[in-house]
């Protein structure tokens, strides 16, 4: 990702293309595991039942076909994605300020610290 940003090291990336790239995956990690998590809530909502995932999921295709594996799925992911976006944003904003770099300098927090004393 950093080679197609204009940046020869990740690290150099903007907080923002970080927070892009965890709102995308976390989009994608959420459509894909939406089958299961489907199945899932089912069987912690069948009451009396003694069934295992695999009778509930064919039940499911059977009664409301493919679509119903993706039933919810937009709200998941509107639930989820901005979550991981907002943390990895807060994550890499933090830790250009306060983390120190390989090259011995200050922190960016203690320079800009030390700029405005000297002001």
């Amino acid at each position: 990702m950093a080679r197609h940003a204009g940046v020869a090291d990740k690290a150099q990336l903007p907080p923002a293309t970080s927070s892009a790239c965890a709102c995308a995956a976390a989009a994608a990690a959420t459509l894909l595991t939406s089958p299961a998590d489907l199945v899932k809530t089912r069987l912690q909502t069948a009451v009396g039942e003694r069934r295992g995932a695999a009778a509930i999921a064919a039940d499911l295709y059977r009664a409301e076909g493919a679509r119903a594996f993706f039933a919810g799925a937009p709200a998941r992911v509107l639930a989820i994605a901005p979550g991981s976006a907002i943390s990895f944003f807060l994550y890499e904003v933090a830790k250009r300020l306060a983390a120190p770099t390989c090259t011995g300098e200050l922190p960016q927090l203690e320079r800009m610290k030390r700029a405005r004393s000297e002001v």
